[in-house]
């Protein structure tokens, strides 16, 4: 479906775990990985600080990027974690170990051969997402590259409601009454309800500067602290020195531990320290890696997992969609809603079609590279299984 028919948006569905890019793995880092912050730190300082957890790929539009390891192909940013209320306004915290990073600095995109990548970046936020909100209904997703952040101006953009590069599937949308706590992504909406849900909302999204640092202004808290129906208490956030060796003690009772500093250009040449290609060699295709049985029946048993993942989230619009004709009340004009279970189901098919082309992408990688030695899946990474997108 082409962004004008369905503007830049769809959700998570509400399934069990997050998912995405799995490919190699490595184990996590020493507890003192992060002791030794430099001085004066670069964007090149992500290069090390991150290689433990993904792959530095050469990208053709946007340099060097990073993309996580142990993430199904479904997965997406800004899920696996919570939003809490802080001094800087809404601030993401991220279960993932490279969380403090990533969601934190730089942008993400969607990649057509390597699903989401990061892009570093050097200016801190509590978190850089577009947001939505209306009808009970609170949305973000991740900001496009090209967006980038201006001092004297803020966003350089305009025309929220047709980002760059944003398809619908960027989105995630929750009900306001379920924004804070734990594990948001179980509580999102299906993806296939966000056509309705963009339509629904508008744009909130608003960025200022605090004490010489990025400010989210976007999302009041009221409207969410009654919803809610409990108190919200604003958490301050506490400088770190360093990153955080266990990103689980970012998180007190009234505050938020965050390694933020004002992050200059990489000096010229600077790279990380193994960069790979961004997508299937062709030239290869004819001599694969030969991969070991276990390696093999672990690509079979995600390729079938993921359409097990999309056969449930089809049975669910089908679901959803039937209920809504049998209890459609008087009034409601029957052509718009059959309109719109349509683009539902074209925006599913588009989804599936995607986390498709990725996981073929991903697994021809794999075959003409094999798995990196000495990587094994990680505990934190490998035990959330998959989520509900």
């Amino acid at each position: 479906m082409k962004r004008f028919l369905i503007p830049a948006v769809t959700v998570f569905l509400a399934m069990t775990a997050v998912v995405g890019c799995a490919r190699t793995y490595a184990p996590a880092p020493p507890s003192d990985y992060y002791g030794h912050s430099p001085r004066n730190p670069d964007v090149s300082y992500f290069y090390g600080a991150l290689a433990p957890y993904g792959d530095w790929i050469q990208s053709d539009n946007y340099g060097v990027v990073w993309c996580p390891y142990g993430k199904q192909v479904d997965w997406r940013p800004y899920t696996d974690g919570q939003w809490v209320w802080t001094n800087y306004g809404w601030t993401w915290v991220a279960n993932e170990d490279w969380g403090w990073a990533t969601y934190h600095y730089g942008r993400w995109y969607d990649d057509p051969y390597n699903g989401w990548c990061w892009v570093p970046g050097g200016e801190w936020s509590p978190a850089w997402v577009a947001w939505r909100e209306g009808g009970g209904w609170v949305g973000w997703a991740p900001l496009p590259p090209e967006l980038t952040w201006h001092a004297e101006i803020g966003l350089s953009w305009n025309n929220w409601d047709r980002m760059p590069g944003v398809e619908q599937y960027w989105w995630s949308f929750c009900l306001e009454r379920d924004l804070p706590g734990p594990q948001v992504y179980q509580r999102l909406a299906p993806r296939h309800r966000g056509v309705v849900l963009i339509t629904e909302t508008r744009n909130i999204t608003n960025y200022i500067y605090i004490d010489s640092h990025v400010a989210n202004r976007s999302l009041d808290v009221e409207p969410i602290r009654r919803a809610y129906g409990k108190n919200i208490a604003a958490r301050r956030v506490d400088d770190l020195s360093a990153p955080p060796a266990d990103n689980g003690r970012q998180l007190a009772r009234d505050s938020y531990r965050a390694y933020r500093p004002q992050l200059s250009k990489s000096a010229a040449g600077a790279r990380p320290p193994t960069v790979r290609q961004a997508r299937p060699d062709p030239v290869r295709a004819d001599r694969p890696i030969q991969l070991s049985r276990a390696e093999q029946q672990q690509m079979d048993r995600d390729a079938k997992a993921l359409k097990n993942r999309e056969i449930a989230a089809q049975k669910r619009m089908q679901q959803e969609q039937q209920q809504e004709v049998r209890r459609m009340p008087s009034g409601v004009d029957a052509e718009k809603l059959r309109q719109q279970h349509r683009n539902e189901q074209m925006a599913l098919a588009e989804q599936a079609e995607r986390n498709e082309r990725v996981l073929r992408s991903q697994q021809e990688m794999k075959k003409q590279h094999g798995n990196q030695k000495g990587r094994q899946p990680s505990a934190k990474n490998d035990k959330q299984g998959s989520n509900n997108m």
